[in-house]
């Protein structure tokens, strides 16, 4: 079977979580068809209002149709306080196809003065048209921005392959990958489809990317209609658990999660609440450290962009702690910690259950974290792709 993605790469800020630490030169591959709710956030995440009602009215049908929340540009202010926090659609890109189909990725770059590629880690596809990259004595097979170029894959095995940007190599802040242009191409067994278990959109209907999906390896297009149930979750019997799966014969959760090694980023723009113990005791605010951008000698400020891009971010000379985002979304402690001191600091009284430094890990008190949270039915078969 033959199966066609049409894959765009364009840059976008990336917010890592709700706090605001983000990397103002993200790069993403996405699918062609998102692209316009991608550029409506990232219209939102400038100063610039140019453009923005067109940007919103192409978004919208894209946006009804997908079944995700975008802000409305009749409220600036809040549309872009939405647009400057992770959204479900700024995610690394997950492709899926059978064992034995041959996949057809049209990319198109949008990404202004930068050659780009798709760089497939596996077997599978001719290396002299279809590699992604410009190495050796082998053909280039680079997109230039604003240009377009289709890659063929084979696939052979299951399994899950990564892909990345090979117009840049360089593990810096120069390049492409440290940025987040990257993703992964699972294989599943041959004949299975997959579902988003959100929308109920199946493989069947057309181009379907995402992090967490079903997987239905009979192929059978499961009915839309959602059973009653008499039960409550406490009385209703479940099924024993099974000690092993059948992957290859019973449909499961499969979650697809990225490790993202120390990326660029900056903390939010604002004042943040300072170390109340660092500053009883007469010392620097240390765990502000953590939301450092770039630095130069002494941990001054650099003059060279201020913490937006260069050698600055989480490798800047400053001594501020890296970031190490899942699937772009970090939950760095420090965060937690400034609200509680931004609460302390307003006079608030921490009561019962609140007590202690443990409360620094409690959702009970902060909310769930940004990073990934996996979810399944009681019973369900899970799969997790890393």
């Amino acid at each position: 079977m033959a199966l066609t993605y049409h894959v765009t790469a364009l840059q976008l800020a990336i917010y890592f979580n709700r706090e605001g630490d983000h990397d103002h030169n993200g790069l993403v591959f996405a699918l062609t068809r998102n692209v316009p709710i991608l550029r409506y956030i990232a219209a939102l995440q400038s100063e610039t209002s140019v453009g923005l009602d067109a940007l919103y009215a192409a978004a919208v049908p894209v946006a009804e149709e997908a079944q995700v929340a975008i802000p409305d540009v009749a409220d600036l202010d809040q549309a872009r306080r939405v647009a400057r926090a992770p959204h479900e659609l700024v995610r690394p890109l997950v492709l899926r196809a059978n064992v034995g189909d041959d996949v057809e990725v049209v990319l198109q770059n949008q990404i202004s003065e930068r050659r780009v590629g798709l760089h497939l880690i596996a077997d599978g596809y001719a290396v002299r048209t279809d590699d992604g990259s410009a190495v050796g004595a082998n053909p280039d097979t680079l997109v230039d921005p604003g240009d377009t170029r289709t890659y063929r894959w084979h696939c052979a095995h299951e399994g899950v392959f990564p892909f990345h940007d090979a117009g840049n190599y360089s593990g810096g802040e120069d390049g492409t990958n440290v940025h987040g242009l990257f993703g992964a191409l699972v294989v599943e067994p041959p004949h299975a489809i997959w579902r988003d278990p959100v929308t109920g959109r199946t493989s069947a209907d057309g181009e379907l990317d995402g992090l967490y999906l079903d997987v239905i390896p009979s192929g059978e297009v499961p009915s839309s209609t959602i059973p009653s149930s008499s039960t409550t979750l406490a009385e209703h019997v479940w099924p024993a658990p099974k000690d092993y799966a059948c992957f290859s014969r019973d449909s499961y959760r499969e979650f697809v999660v990225f490790f993202h090694d120390e990326p660029e980023f900056v903390p939010p723009h604002a004042d943040l609440p300072a170390n109340p113990c660092a500053e009883a005791n007469g010392a620097p605010d240390e765990a502000g450290g953590d939301h450092g951008g770039a630095a130069g000698a002494g941990g001054a400020p650099s003059e060279t962009g201020g913490g937006h891009g260069g050698a600055g971010g989480a490798h800047g000379a400053g001594g501020e702690l890296p970031i190490m985002p899942i699937s772009y979304r970090a939950e760095p402690m420090v965060n937690r910690e400034r609200t509680l001191w931004g609460l302390l600091e307003a006079g608030h009284v921490l009561e019962r259950p609140v007590l202690n430094e443990e409360q620094h890990h409690s959702s009970w008190m902060f909310g769930d974290p940004a990073t990934p949270i996996l979810k399944a039915y009681i019973g369900r078969s899970c799969c997790c792709r890393g």
